[in-house]
């Protein structure tokens, strides 16, 4: 199951072009085939895929190293995790530019919900906020 913050991402009849949802289906009475609404000209459902939208964003730091971006197909959540450069041994996280940063040992996770703007870093147990920004400290 998708994660419910994620928003849904429609590939309709094999096109490249993918359509953020939600959507409105609607059945056409003689076609008897479902149509949604693109750009305003109601084009016909031969087939649809759900798909994952794109990646995240957050302001890096240099010497910020980050893992391979792993994408779980079945939550649409990409996961990274942060590592530091040699000689740098805390990461700190901000959630807005300029506020305090939170301070955590290197190999910290990060998960970027798909549809969500920013990647997002877990403050507490369960509770996910968001990261503008990511860098090392000595």
């Amino acid at each position: 199951m998708k994660d419910p913050s994620a928003v849904a991402v429609f590939r309709f009849n094999g096109a490249a072009t993918d359509v953020i949802g939600p959507l409105i289906w609607t059945c056409d009475p003689t076609t008897m085939q479902y149509t949604y609404d693109d750009a305003g000209t109601p084009t016909q459902i031969n087939t649809v895929e759900c798909v994952c939208g794109d990646k995240c964003f957050v302001n890096r730091g240099p010497t910020v190293a980050m893992g391979p971006e792993p994408l779980d197909m079945t939550t649409c959540i990409y996961t990274r995790s942060i590592t530091c450069d040699p000689g740098y041994t805390m990461v700190e996280l901000r959630q807005t530019p300029g506020s305090p940063g939170d301070f955590y040992t290197p190999r910290k996770a990060m998960r970027c919900p798909d549809g969500i703007p920013n990647r997002q870093y877990e403050l507490t147990p369960g509770n996910w906020v968001p990261a503008s920004n990511d860098d090392c400290r000595p």
